[in-house]
């Protein structure tokens, strides 16, 4: 931006008498960069390239070329600089010691050389929205700059001449999650790679993990207990509570790197404290308590949305409001016979109209309905998103007991990144999982490609360290600006809506405890399997996930009680995918099915497999990984899951780009 300054010059020619010459404007320099990327030999524009500046190793500031493949770079003051030039199907190149002089431009046009890539863009599995067309749905295999402009331009200039968007109505954005839980050693290599840069920015490093797991009598998840690392010493180095599953997540050096101690786990629940000593990282097992205590769940769910009012959320915020209040209705019957509490922070700039706007948890929905409808986007300026979490964490009474917190934080800025602010969001992020406030990010278009992907890694790393997930808007539904892809291997895409009801489920619903689950739920009654897929989006088809199982390491403290003889019903279930090959020849048939049995189960599980598939996994209902089998090599597993408590559990294989999946019922 350039900047104008009115400057008046005044001339005393005599004394007492000023008189105004004139007044003239002057323009100030700028400090920048600027040039274009384009591809070697046709020197056709790259648009969308990253262009990334780097000082002594680290990352100072970043942009995305434009559509005609130019890039500008703002400086406050003279520097010596690495320019880092990347997109994909091309050749990363790296122009070392780039002098950029004070009040002056410097040029740096630069030029990419194609590379060969097999990379499937995106596969369209099904179609369940009005608005995609399948006409207008790509798939590619290699890449290009010149087909990826040229498609995208096509699929959204083309849809949006089609589509009659209606604001009042739900279920029209489209998104997807990213479960880091599901994938731990994927979200590692990540970690180390391309997120890496950022790790620096935030001083949050979520590596050292502990996976804990308490459960009570008859082998029921214990829910809402507080549960403490702490060293040597006694001194609580992080905390955090037992979701619906049971389980709980806590982390070492999560902001500051120190040498792992002798340690051990406290569990406190019902005024009692459990101790565990020397518990182990992810990497050597789930560290597993089963205590003395009868089954006892709350009834309360909580649930709050933080939404970004700026204006920059013009292009989405109407539909949003839209699918929240579908979802909020939608709550309440889900679960008749719990007590739920809705509420909603919207938040804006310091030296706006409002800065915070808040409506705490109440049970009276139509009042929290009416809150957010009476709602807009305006203004902005530096997005104050550490004191929206502030006030989110303190200002709206979150329920001292509870089955689940869920806390969804929809924005599409970060916060700023200086000292201050950085400490406050390390504080407020200990304090949510301290509360046992599940903190699911929903992300929607950044401001430029470096936000997106430093937002990314903050955002992600505060769903870990909350026990909770990460979920980002997609282009698919044509609303809105350009949304970043993540730093993943694949995903799907559904309708937000949908997801997020699907989200709530998962980390709200526990079996009863006056029964067992019934071998009738084995057809799906929840949101977890039964949901539409939009797209299957592959990034990178050669990252893989290590071959690791999980292990579980059970502590049992003696009782009294002697557990229930339980009569099973042998129930045999099959999940089959049958599919054509790529040419779709209708003779060239190639099938995989798994049959699993029995269903329910007390926790062993005999697994046939017809077809070759290289792995086999198990989640529990909130889509956290707890085992993983390699299946290359057979025919048949015995899979024993009666160290985990009773619930909901899923055997998942991946197949010709797209997930398969079959539940299982635990009842012990």
């Amino acid at each position: 931006m350039t900047y104008k300054k009115t400057i008046f010059i005044y001339l005393y020619l005599i004394p007492g008498i000023v008189v105004l010459l004139s007044n003239f404007t002057l323009q100030s320099q700028t400090t920048c960069l600027k040039g274009k990327v384009m591809e070697i030999g046709s020197l056709e524009a790259i648009a969308f390239a990253n262009v990334i500046i780097m000082e002594n190793n680290k990352m100072l500031n970043a942009a995305t070329t434009d559509i005609n493949g130019n890039y500008m770079i703002k400086f406050k003051s003279a520097a010596l600089v690495d320019i880092k030039v990347s997109f994909i199907g091309y050749e990363t190149v790296i122009i070392k010691d780039v002098k950029i002089i004070n009040g002056d431009t410097t040029i740096q046009n630069l030029q990419l050389k194609p590379q060969t890539l097999t990379l499937a863009c995106f596969e369209v599995v099904d179609y369940k929205a009005s608005m995609i067309s399948k006409d207008l749905c790509y798939s590619t295999v290699t890449i290009k700059g010149t087909n990826i402009n040229r498609v995208e331009k096509e699929i959204i200039t083309e849809n949006k001449k089609n589509v009659n968007f209606d604001i009042d109505k739900p279920g029209q954005l489209t998104a997807s999650m990213l479960n880091d839980f599901s994938k731990w050693e994927l979200w590692q290599d990540i970690k180390k790679n391309e997120l890496k840069q950022f790790q620096d920015v935030w001083k949050i490093s979520p590596q050292l993990r502990y996976a804990v797991q308490v459960r009570g009598n008859k082998d029921m998840a214990v829910v809402d207990a507080v549960v403490y690392l702490k060293n040597a010493e006694g001194i609580t180095l992080w905390s955090a509570r037992t979701d619906n599953t049971g389980k709980a997540e806590l982390w070492l050096n999560l902001f500051e790197d120190s040498k792992i101690q002798n340690m051990h786990l406290a569990v406190v629940y019902e005024n009692k404290t459990y101790t565990y000593e020397n518990p182990g990282l992810f990497k050597k097992g789930i560290n597993a308590l089963k205590i003395p205590v009868d089954c006892n769940i709350p009834d309360q769910i909580d649930i709050a949305f933080v939404v970004d009012a700026t204006s920059s959320m013009n292009d989405e915020i109407a539909f949003l409001q839209s699918d929240i209040v579908d979802i909020i209705k939608n709550t309440k019957s889900s679960f008749p016979g719990n007590s739920i509490q809705l509420g909603s922070v919207f938040y804006r700039c310091y030296g706006n109209s409002y800065v915070t706007k808040t409506s705490a948890l109440s049970s009276n929905t139509e009042k929290t309905i009416d809150f957010i409808k009476n709602q807009s986007s305006g203004e902005g300026g530096d997005e104050v998103v550490e004191e929206a979490f502030r006030v989110a964490l303190d200002s709206l009474h979150w329920s001292s007991s509870a089955r689940s917190r869920l806390l969804f934080f929809i924005m599409d800025e970060q916060p700023l990144t200086n000292d201050d602010i950085i400490k406050k969001m390390q504080i407020y992020v200990q304090k949510a999982a301290e509360k046992g406030i599940k903190m699911i990010p929903v992300i929607a278009s950044a401001e430029s490609y470096n936000h997106a992907s430093s937002m990314e890694y903050l955002m992600r790393c505060i769903a870990l360290a909350s026990n909770g997930t990460y979920v980002f808007l997609t282009d698919h539904s044509n609303i809105g600006d350009k949304h970043a892809k993540p730093t993943t291997d694949q995903y799907d895409v559904e309708l937000l809506n949908s997801l997020v009801k699907k989200i709530i489920y998962q980390f709200s619903y526990v079996p009863p405890c006056d029964a067992k689950i019934k071998s009738d739920e084995i057809s799906d009654t929840t949101y977890v399997t039964n949901h539409s897929v939009i797209a299957h989006v592959v990034i990178d088809t050669n990252r893989k996930i290590p071959e690791n199982t999980t292990k579980i390491n059970l502590k049992v403290f003696p009782s009294d009680k002697t557990p229930d003889t339980i009569v099973k019903e042998n129930i045999t279930n099959t999940l089959n995918q049958t599919y054509h090959t790529e040419k779709k020849e209708k003779h060239n048939i190639k099938k995989k099915e798994i049959k699993f049995y029995p269903n329910p189960t007390s926790g062993k599980i005999t697994v046939e497999i017809e077809g070759k598939l290289n792995e086999i996994f198990i989640t529990d209902i909130s889509g956290k990984l707890i085992a993983k089998y390699n299946a290359a090599n057979d025919s048949h597993l015995e899979i024993d899951l009666s160290n985990y408590s009773s619930g909901i559990y899923f055997l998942k294989f991946f197949d010709h780009l797209q997930w398969f999946s079959g539940k299982i019922i635990l009842n012990h």
